[in-house]
């Protein structure tokens, strides 16, 4: 018989789990347990510096726990917070970014402000990738992928992504599946259809179609059916990954029918987005981002030249150019490259230039600049940047990030070579997970 203890959860930590000890001092995690709740769990395994366990029951259970709101909590991997009340959410978020900056770089002395909660706790995802499997010649399961597997939960809806979403999603569902379309086996590596992606803005009542195919598959007349399942659809595109492994997008794109792009508005800003390029998941969280980008650089005043690394489709480059004489937006993406002349454009920002490449080497080229702004993948910023800031000294960082890890790790770099955290803003652009995004302000 496996064994099982009591223990009272002390504090929530990365990757969705939560901690207690035991009274011999072993630390116990456990997924789906809430700070303050007193459990019975199961232990599934043992490390040598902790152990794993599961939960047999609640005891007595956190103020903060809550009955989730949807029927695949606990099975999809999808989100792993919706047992707690969305109230105490961005409260246990600040503290996941104190601990880590102060376990994984020693920054005990952070001014970490209270997390920005997200208007929106559900229905807020402008983009969700849906895997899907042939399970009969007439019917398909598409979903996510149960935590830390390749194991697909069959889902009808979502609360987390867009309303406008969920009609497409169960038609579109219904009939890759009776229409018996190819659909990619990936222990095979053979089949077509690997991943049903929606993409869309509610505030514009647009959404995209994107298919990605392990090679050029779709007809345009499958496109066209697609194209029906929702008054918002304003076009199908197929996207082409032929390449194993999870990275979801290939490099190529065709427009099957309609348009690849979509319109996006944030404050009085309008953005054109395309099929694969990068956008904030949480649109209400990327306004109260600018908001607070405009309040530093209020504080700041205006400037020569701003510089902006890993630019995307151009969200800060746009927001921050009435502050400066220029702007450099750096972008390795063509796609969003593309999209980014658009919404110089749309906004009428001449004082923006685009420079695709990678901005660690761009920023070498530019000489002075006055205000970085860095908003780089879950993988941080590399050396390339430290040496940048070390060498250059621009007076002012904005630095947004979506990983507490990789930005406890970058800035205590950071601050090694000259640079004064002035604070940091946790912004909940993830309701129901455990991820969270912040922006820092550094001062040489």
């Amino acid at each position: 018989m496996s064994e099982t203890y009591i223990v009272h959860i002390e504090k929530m930590i990365n990757e969705g789990l939560s901690l207690g000890k035991l009274g011999q001092g072993i630390k116990v995690m456990v997924p789906y347990a809430v700070k303050g709740d007193e459990v019975e769990i199961r232990v599934v395994k043992k490390k040598k510096d902790y152990w794993i366990g599961t939960i047999k029951r609640v005891i007595t259970p956190s103020p903060m726990r809550t009955n989730p709101k949807c029927p695949y909590f606990g099975k999809c991997g999808g989100c792993q917070w919706q047992m707690i009340d969305y109230t105490y959410q961005p409260k246990l978020k600040k503290e996941l970014v104190i601990d880590a900056l102060s376990h994984l770089a020693g920054l005990k002395e952070v001014d970490v402000l209270d997390t920005i909660p997200s208007p929106r706790p559900f229905n807020y995802r402008n983009k969700v990738h849906f895997p899907l499997k042939r399970v009969s010649s007439s019917s398909v399961i598409m979903g996510f992928y149960k935590q830390d597997t390749h194991y697909i939960i069959d889902v009808n809806e979502c609360p987390l992504h867009l309303p406008q979403f969920n009609e497409v999603f169960k038609k579109a569902k219904r009939y890759i599946g009776e229409r018996g379309l190819s659909v990619y086996d990936e222990t095979k590596h053979s089949g077509f259809i690997r991943n049903f992606t929606l993409r869309g803005s509610e505030r514009t009542q647009e959404t995209l179609i994107v298919i990605v195919s392990n090679g050029e598959y779709l007809r345009k007349s499958t496109a066209i059916d697609l194209m029906k399942m929702g008054n918002s659809v304003l076009g199908v595109v197929e996207n082409i990954n032929p390449k194993r492994g999870n990275a979801i997008f290939g490099r190529e794109n065709r427009t099957l029918v309609g348009t690849s792009l979509y319109h996006e508005r944030v404050r009085n800003y309008t953005f054109i987005i395309s099929a694969t390029s990068f956008f904030q998941v949480n649109t209400w969280i990327a306004e109260k981002m600018v908001d607070v980008l405009d309040g530093v650089m209020q504080e700041i005043g205006e400037v020569d030249v701003i510089a902006d690394a890993y630019s995307g489709v151009g969200l800060f480059a746009v927001a921050s150019a009435k502050y400066a004489r220029k702007v450099y937006a750096l972008e390795i993406s063509a796609e969003s490259s593309s999209c980014a002349y658009k919404n110089i454009a749309v906004n009428n920002k001449p004082n923006v230039e685009i420079i695709n490449g990678d901005a660690e080497g761009l920023l070498q080229t530019l000489g002075k600049v006055d205000v970085l702004i860095l908003d780089p993948t879950r993988r941080g910023v590399g050396d390339g940047i430290v040496e940048f800031l070390a060498n250059s000294k621009p007076p002012h960082i904005l630095y947004f990030s979506c990983n507490p890890a990789t930005l406890a790790r970058d800035l205590k770099k950071i601050v090694e070579v000259g640079y004064k955290i002035e604070f940091l803003q946790p912004f909940d652009m993830f309701p129901q997970t455990y991820h969270v995004e912040n922006l820092v302000y550094l001062k040489r």
